[in-house]
């Protein structure tokens, strides 16, 4: 029976070869074979796995600082308005119209004993205490030092709903006790307009002075 003869060393490890020509597209991998033809696309992207399950919450972050937010006070009617060009520098202030013709007037409704002849519309004073009369007369030395206002409704034949808005005084040529209109670019006429956006703004009560009571704007046709 023959006997394998001794085994003989390894010799030294060759050089590495060259790497062969590859090309990718996307997570796919492919090689060039030694007949120089592509061999086919292997994915090398696995399957997505499974979702992890959720961990445990962290702990509450410390609080942020608090914004800008708007400015404290202001009164009924005010606007919040820019100072000057500094972010958020803002102030509360009153409107303000164009024209000359109140935009925004104090108004205060109260209920006051009237006498039968005072209707919705007029314009009406105090005489005494809680008592509404009609005025009948319109001299300027007259309505502007007395406390008056006008008729909104007459809950009952002796009491009215009054309210009060105040006065401006700074024009001319008004006829005492006419109604007094206003466009949108603050024209005032005393005259019922004909077409335009109009609204009735309150009554003269002397030739530079009105008494306003703003009410809806009308579309005149």
């Amino acid at each position: 029976m023959a006997t394998a003869g001794p085994r003989k060393k390894l010799g030294p490890p060759g050089p590495i070869g060259n790497t062969p020509d590859h090309q990718w597209s996307g997570a796919k991998l492919r090689f060039q074979k030694p007949d120089g033809t592509w061999g086919e696309y292997e994915n090398l992207k696995g399957a997505k796995g499974k979702d992890g399950e959720q961990g445990e919450r962290g702990y509450p972050g410390a609080p942020g600082r608090s914004g800008i937010g708007v400015p404290v006070g202001g009164t009924a009617d005010q606007v919040l308005t820019k100072i000057d060009g500094t972010d958020y520098n803002t102030e509360w202030r009153d409107p303000t119209g164009g024209g000359g013709v109140a935009t925004k007037a104090f108004k205060v409704v109260v209920i006051f004993d009237t006498d039968i002849s005072t209707a919705p519309g007029d314009l009406v004073t105090i005489t005494g205490a809680n008592f509404v009369s009609t005025i009948t007369d319109n001299s300027a030395s007259t309505i502007p030092n007395g406390i008056f206002g006008v008729v909104l409704s007459k809950p009952t034949t002796t009491t009215a709903e009054v309210t009060f808005t105040g006065i401006v005084d700074v024009y001319s040529g008004l006829t005492v006790g006419l109604p007094v209109f206003a466009d949108v670019n603050g024209t005032i006429t005393q005259s019922a307009p004909a077409s335009g956006m109009w609204q009735e703004i309150g009554k003269a009560v002397s030739t530079t002075g009105i008494f306003i009571l703003i009410k809806t704007p009308v579309e005149q046709n």
